[in-house]
């Protein structure tokens, strides 16, 4: 690649090659090479937030994961590439780790492209759910290579440290689109509207810096071979952070029956699937989930929306607010439970309440899921 040409900008090779953070260990990467050069079909998989599924890209197919996508496919015009792309707009590694088997692996990728360097800037528990999800994705049945990919904000700041530092423990390939760009905006010969429309998502020109990121990353990494350090390719290293998230699922309204419902009804599928409503204060619903972490996804917006209470077993219970302040639209907010638990089962149950936010005017709320980890 020998630039980035879009008519009113260059991307020098020189900046490309400066969003490379680590090489890693290209052992997985070689066979995804070979594999694809022998003839072969494979399967690229992408899981990350909104950046990924394509927000602000005029098209999905210009965001940059498919144009990672079609990479592969010039490369080796001989071979099907299949693309599944499992990103989701407002959520972090913390809802990753546990859509990862239904929404990404379930596929069987051989290479999986991950982003979240922005969206777990506010996951607490980012460093067990990333490295949960890491696990997860190098252990599946074709112990796929995996690259980690970092976006940024117009701050240019990203959680890209600790991501890395997990990342190198597992020798992982890793860009950053802010290592490439970021010096270019603050001197001035790229502007941040040049590259994105809002404070995070890139437009179709950014998209494409991204992408460029990412396969100048696959280039270097397929030049340099499979000697270029870190563990054994198949095998992965004692846990950094931990291994509750290693085995996450979820359950919606089609996969699990309350062993109590009252007042709650089932809702229309949504990216989880159907989902579990009610405006009703007083409204309960009750279920027996095991795991050692359990966690819930609801519907965040602005509108007449309400509060819940959640409680496991005898713990103190946990205020679920429906209501956001922003007017964008809505998202799938995630919500710890209880963490480092025992395995269970537990008793979780949840009550819609007679209080609202001070500028909400209704009761309604929607569970998305349940999330089970451990």
């Amino acid at each position: 690649m020998t630039g980035l040409n879009t008519g009113s900008h260059t991307m020098e090779t020189e900046i490309l090659a400066r969003g490379i953070v680590s090489l890693g260990n290209a052992a997985r990467l070689q066979r995804v090479c070979a594999k694809a050069a022998g003839g072969d079909p494979i399967v690229i998989g992408a899981i990350g937030g909104s950046i990924t599924w394509g927000a602000k890209a005029s098209t999905r197919e210009k965001a940059w994961a498919p144009r990672v996508a079609r990479w592969w496919e010039e490369r080796y015009p001989d071979t099907i590439v299949t693309f599944v792309n499992a990103g989701l707009g407002g959520t972090g590694s913390n809802v990753g780790a546990h859509r990862a088997q239904h929404d990404l692996l379930s596929h069987e990728p051989d290479l999986v492209l991950v982003e979240f360097g922005v969206n777990d800037g506010g996951n607490e528990y980012r460093d067990e759910t990333f490295e949960g999800l890491l696990r997860r994705i190098l252990s599946s049945k074709r112990a796929p290579a995996v690259v980690l990919f970092f976006t940024m904000r117009q701050d240019g700041g990203n959680v890209q440290d600790a991501h890395a530092l997990t990342g190198r423990h597992y020798g992982l390939p890793m860009c950053s689109v802010r290592d490439a760009l970021w010096p270019e905006i603050e001197t001035g010969s790229v502007r941040w509207e040049q590259y994105s429309p809002d404070g995070v998502h890139p437009n179709d020109w950014g998209h494409q810096v991204c992408a460029a990121c990412v396969t100048t990353l696959l280039e270097h990494c397929i030049e340099a071979g499979a000697g270029a350090g870190g563990p054994v390719a198949d095998s992965l290293p004692a846990p950094l952070h931990g291994t509750i998230f290693e085995q996450a699922d979820f359950r919606n309204a089609e996969t699990i029956v309350p062993t109590r419902i009252d007042g709650w009804q089932v809702g229309p599928p949504r990216r989880l699937g159907p989902c579990w409503q009610s405006a009703t204060p007083g409204s309960v619903m009750e279920f027996d989930l095991a795991g050692r972490s359990l966690s819930i996804g609801y519907h965040k917006i602005q509108g007449p929306m309400g509060i819940a209470l959640a409680t496991v077993d005898e713990l103190p219970p946990v205020e679920l607010d429906a209501w956001y302040e922003a007017t964008w639209g809505g998202y799938l907010h995630w919500t710890m439970l209880a963490h480092d638990i025992e395995p269970g089962p537990h008793k979780v149950r949840i009550q819609l309440t007679d209080r609202h936010a001070p500028r909400s005017n209704g009761h309604e709320f929607e569970i998305r899921a349940l999330f089970t980890a451990g």
